[in-house]
C-alpha cells in the first residue's frame, strides 16, 4: 500500500479505503477492534487482519526522522498473554544483491508517513487489553477505539498538512482529538520490561510458529500407545522456510516421518531477527499429537 502526497498535504484517505477493502478481503470477522495514538509528533493507527498480521500506520509529524522495528510492537491480552511483532512484509535487498521476503528495521523520514504489515505470532487479541508502540526512548499507548470513530477519524487526518508549523494549533483547527498515552522508561531495566522472555539475552527475537496442526497417531502407534508430544529442530530460513529437520529422540510406529511431513508442509513459521536484521536461525519445537480413543 502507499500513501500519495499532493503539495505535502497527507492524503491517506485512499489508504484508508484500500486497507478497508483488503482488510474485508482477508478476514471474515472482526479479530480485535482498531486502536490509534494522535499526538503532535506522531500519528499511529493500527488495524488486525488476522491472529498474525496488523496494518500499521506511522505517519512523523517531528523534524526527526524514527525508526521502526517490529519487536517494539507490544502486545498484551487482559489474561497477561504477550506477544510482539515478529517481522515487516516488505522484501529487502541485501548487499549481494539478495532478496528477501522480510524485513526487521524501517526508517520513517521527518514529515513522512508509511504503512506496514507487521506479522508475529499474536497471543490472546480477542481480549486485547493494550497495544504499545516504542520509537527511542518513548513508548506510546494506542487508544482502542470502534470501527466507526476510527473512520471519522482517518477522513480528518487526511487533511493534515505536513508543512504546518504548529500541528496543536491543526489538530484544533480540524477537530481531531490527541488519543492514547505516551511514558518514558527509566533505564535500560524499565526499557527492556517490556519484551523480556519475548526477546532472548543476545537480542534475538526467535523464530515464532503461527500456524501449527496435532499431528494424527498411525495406527500402529495408537496400538502402541502412544501419547507424546514430539520434539523436532529445524532450520527457519530468513523467508520463513523450514529446512533441514530432524526429530530428537527415538520416534517408533512410523510417526517420525509423519511429524516431519506434517511440519513441512502444514506448519507455518516467521523468521528471526537481531540487530536490526532477518537471520537464519535453528529451533527445536514440540509437536502435540491427535490421539483418538
Amino acid at each position: 500500500m502507499r500513501l500519495s502526497h499532493v503539495k505535502s498535504v497527507i492524503k491517506i484517505l485512499a489508504f484508508f479505503a484500500a486497507l478497508a477493502g483488503s482488510l474485508s478481503n482477508t478476514r471474515g470477522a472482526v479479530v480485535a477492534p482498531p486502536q490509534l495514538y494522535v499526538g503532535p509528533e506522531i500519528i499511529l493507527t493500527l488495524e488486525f487482519i488476522n491472529s498474525s498480521a496488523v496494518i500499521l500506520n506511522v505517519i512523523n509529524l517531528s523534524d526527526h526522522a524514527v525508526l521502526f522495528e517490529p519487536k517494539n510492537l507490544i502486545f498484551k491480552s487482559r489474561a497477561g498473554l504477550r506477544s510482539i511483532g515478529q517481522v515487516i512484509d516488505m522484501p529487502e535487498t541485501d548487499n549481494r544483491g539478495n532478496t528477501w521476503k522480510y524485513r526487521a528495521t524501517f526508517l520513517i523520514l521527518p514529515r513522512a508517513s508509511q504503512g506496514f504489515t507487521v506479522r508475529g505470532a499474536l497471543q490472546g487479541i480477542t481480549e486485547l487489553e493494550s497495544v504499545l508502540v516504542k520509537f527511542g526512548g518513548r513508548r506510546y499507548y494506542l487508544a482502542m477505539v470502534a470501527q466507526t470513530e476510527f473512520d471519522h477519524l482517518a477522513a480528518k487526518i487526511s487533511d493534515i498538512d505536513l508543512a504546518a508549523t504548529d500541528f496543536t494549533k491543526l489538530f484544533d483547527q480540524l477537530k481531531i482529538p490527541t488519543l492514547g498515552k505516551q511514558t518514558f522508561p527509566t533505564g535500560p531495566a524499565a526499557a527492556e520490561e517490556d519484551t523480556r522472555g519475548l526477546i532472548t539475552a543476545e537480542g534475538v527475537n526467535p523464530p515464532r510458529v503461527v500456524t501449527k496442526l496435532p499431528v494424527p497417531l498411525t495406527e500402529s502407534a495408537r496400538k502402541g500407545g502412544l501419547r507424546g508430544p514430539i520434539k523436532v529442530s529445524g532450520l527457519v530460513t530468513r523467508d520463513g522456510d523450514w529446512l533441514n529437520a530432524k526429530a530428537i529422540g527415538e520416534v517408533g510406529y512410523g510417526m517420525k516421518e509423519r511429524v516431519l511431513e506434517s511440519v513441512k508442509n502444514s506448519w507455518r513459521f516467521l523468521p528471526a531477527t537481531k540487530n536490526g536484521e532477518v537471520v537464519d536461525a535453528t529451533v527445536t519445537i514440540v509437536v502435540d499429537l491427535l490421539i483418538k480413543e
